[in-house]
């Protein structure tokens, strides 16, 4: 019999700003490995326990992620109620808790690594009171400078509506 494949720990890619700094759109940044939610959620849910002890929603727009995933998650245990949403706006997730809330603007996978890093630092800064959309514009830019062409942003992972 074979010995189980163990493989490391993935790195979190999340920012926060400090529990104290100006209260603004979002609270930090989160730049996940895939569009699966449920893939995600477990990793990034440990991370923000000592944010929000108990998470309990998390809340975020269904065209965002590839697969819209159960209503509700087993994280450590407990049971997280998602709460996918067609109107919600791009780019944002909302984690909840009965102590608080965080929002995190989240960058789309396939963002360039110095333009992801770059906005999340900026995401975290204390003072910054930008929104998620303004954060993953400029995260979009900067790649597209260095690339020529914009990566897909979250908003883009949708076909638009026809007109007429």
């Amino acid at each position: 019999m074979n010995a189980p494949t163990t493989h490391p720990p993935r790195q979190l890619r999340l920012r926060l700003k400090p529990a104290d700094s100006v209260r603004g759109s979002v609270d930090g940044a989160w730049w996940p490995r895939s569009r699966d939610l449920a893939t995600e959620l477990p990793d990034i849910a440990q991370a923000l326990d000592t944010r929000l002890p108990r998470l309990e929603r998390v809340g975020y727009r269904i065209a965002d992620w590839d697969a819209a995933p159960d209503r509700k998650i087993a994280v450590d245990g407990r049971s997280v109620h998602l709460e996918g949403f067609t109107t919600w706006p791009p780019g944002v997730v909302r984690f909840s808790c009965p102590s608080g809330t965080l929002t995190l603007a989240v960058l789309g996978p396939d963002t360039d690594s110095d333009a992801a890093h770059e906005t999340m630092m900026r995401a975290a800064e204390r003072t910054n009171t930008q929104s998620a959309e303004t954060l993953i514009a400029s995260a979009a830019a900067v790649d597209g400078h260095r690339t020529g062409h914009a990566p897909p942003a979250w908003d883009t992972h949708e076909k638009p509506a026809p007109i007429g």
